[in-house]
């Protein structure tokens, strides 16, 4: 899943796309590509925080 920007998805939607990101990370770092895995990880990260802040 290529996200450049996470503002245009609606709050509702975020749980979803975490649990798409984490499957995507994990494959990620399963092939040893851990750019991959921390570009996702930090993207995790930011949709967590647009949450909490909801």
């Amino acid at each position: 899943m290529d996200i450049a920007d996470t503002k245009h998805i609606a709050k509702t939607d975020i749980p979803n796309v975490i649990i798409e990101l984490e499957v995507e990370m994990k494959e990620a770092a399963d092939r040893l590509d851990f750019e991959e895995a921390i570009r996702v990880r930090e993207l995790i990260k930011k949709l967590e925080k647009e949450i909490k802040v909801a």
